[in-house]
C-alpha cells in the first residue's frame, strides 16, 4: 500500500479525480489524498495539506497552465521539496498537461 497526494488547480479537478480513481482501481488499498474528497469540514486545511505531504510516499503534481497560476499549488510544491530534502527520497511525480512550461521548482534533472 502506498500513500499518494495529488496537487492540482481546481480547474483541473476532473483530471485529478480521474487519476485518483485509476490508482484505486489498480489497488484499492492505496490511500490517495485529494483535498476536495479527503478534508473534513472544520479541519485546518493548510495544516492537513502539510501533514499529508510530509507523510505521503508520492506526490502527483498535475502541472498545467492553471496550476502555474495557483498560489496554493506553488506552496504545495515548496512543501514537497522540503519533504524530499528531509528524507532524501524523491516524492514528486509530474503529470504535465498541454505542454505547460516547466518551472525551475520541478525541473530536477
Amino acid at each position: 500500500m502506498a500513500n499518494f497526494f495529488i496537487s492540482y488547480s481546481r480547474q483541473d479537478s476532473a483530471i485529478a479525480d480521474t487519476i485518483r480513481n485509476h490508482i484505486y482501481r489498480l489497488d484499492s488499498s492505496h490511500d490517495v489524498f485529494l483535498d476536495i474528497k479527503s478534508i473534513k469540514t472544520g479541519v485546518a486545511w493548510k495544516t492537513e495539506l502539510q501533514r499529508k505531504i510530509k507523510h505521503c510516499d508520492f506526490c502527483i503534481l498535475i502541472h498545467s497552465v492553471h496550476s502555474l497560476k495557483s498560489p496554493h499549488v506553488k506552496e504545495e510544491i515548496k512543501w514537497i521539496t522540503e519533504a524530499e530534502l528531509k528524507t532524501g527520497m524523491r516524492k514528486l511525480i509530474v503529470y504535465r498537461l498541454n505542454y505547460a512550461p516547466i518551472i525551475p521548482e520541478i525541473d530536477r534533472k
